[in-house]
């Protein structure tokens, strides 16, 4: 799977606190941290042309333990990875995409989609493509990075936020 991390960082003691009050407060403070994650960057980043690489970028929450501490970390993924890394990283030259002497039927999708031949040219279409692509390779437009780098301090400062605020406004009813 094609994804990213980002971590509340130095947020240890705030974390603790909020988790000791029970699944209601990690429930929100799951909101807090998927709220801060809905950054559009990577979707604005991701090529125009691929619109189910656009569409598949998805976010989670998960709180995890290490070394003693309690932290909560965001994850960017896509529901396409195989498109993700053929777009971000490119193809070489090689052999061609086939499986079998058959085009694989992601790329029968897309020639049909993205091209739309008649029907009796759509296999067709697709080989010259799948050869095309085994002689000459893909040229990578690297997009994942670029979008993360941009993003990545407003995210931490989101989170940051985020957690600093629920726990104190736990803190406030407690006391």
């Amino acid at each position: 799977m094609y994804s990213h991390k980002i971590e509340a960082e130095g947020l240890d003691e705030s974390i603790k606190s909020i988790l000791a009050h029970g699944k209601r407060a990690e429930a929100a403070l799951k909101r807090i941290v998927s709220k801060g994650l809905r950054m559009p960057k990577i979707k604005e980043h991701t090529p125009v042309f691929s619109s189910v690489t656009k569409s598949g970028w998805k976010q989670k929450v998960k709180k995890y333990a290490a070394f003693g501490s309690v932290n909560i970390a965001g994850y960017y993924y896509n529901k396409n990875p195989f498109f993700v890394r053929i777009i971000n990283t490119g193809r070489k030259p090689g052999n061609a995409p086939l499986k079998g002497g058959e085009v694989p039927e992601k790329l029968l999708a897309w020639v049909q989609t993205r091209i739309a031949p008649a029907a009796s040219q759509l296999h067709g279409t697709a080989f010259a493509i799948a050869r095309s692509i085994g002689r000459k390779g893909v040229a990578p437009r690297p997009f994942v990075s670029a979008a993360i780098e941009g993003m990545e301090s407003k995210v931490q400062q989101l989170l940051n936020n985020g957690v600093e605020e629920l726990a104190n406004q736990l803190a406030a009813k407690k006391g």
